[in-house]
């Protein structure tokens, strides 16, 4: 287990912290894990599932699974030494899409919270390519972590 505030973390290492697997986890490494800020990086890579249908001969990753992506940074935001029991998003606001991610672009994420009102989150995430602005959402996430009672019978 590692500590809040460590640094770069790769997938495999996620695994320990995270429930999804490939395809869906999405994030490549995290650089940064804290409780008020979270960096991760996405490389795109032409081998992803999705590609074969998404504009095929133009690929471009699908704003959704973008928006996956800079969903999962949040986790990072919650304590590292508590395993997650579950999360869904609840919501979703200021959602802008202002530049295309395409097969070998590198997407930092940058995840940053807002507020916290129990098992409620919100946080705003930013994705940058080559340091411009790709998109932007603010996020409100239900977690359920290790130290609520009776949290394993919840999940």
């Amino acid at each position: 287990m590692i500590e809040q505030g460590t640094t770069a973390l790769t997938a495999a290492s996620m695994a320990e912290y995270f429930p999804h697997r490939h395809p869906f986890l999405l994030l490549d490494r995290i650089e940064e894990a804290g409780p008020d800020r979270a960096v991760a990086i996405k490389a795109v890579s032409a081998t992803e599932p999705w590609f074969t249908g998404h504009f095929p001969g133009r690929p471009i990753l699908p704003g959704v699974i973008l928006l996956e992506a800079m969903a999962q940074v949040g986790r990072f935001l919650k304590p590292l030494d508590q395993e997650l029991i579950s999360s869904r998003l609840a919501r979703i606001d200021g959602v802008r899409f202002v530049r295309e991610a395409v097969p070998g672009d590198v997407i930092r994420m940058e995840a940053v919270r807002k507020g916290e009102l129990g098992e409620v989150s919100k946080y705003g995430v930013t994705a940058r390519i080559d340091g411009g602005l790709c998109a932007a959402a603010q996020f409100t996430v239900h977690s359920v972590l290790s130290n609520v009672p009776d949290a394993k019978a919840l999940g």
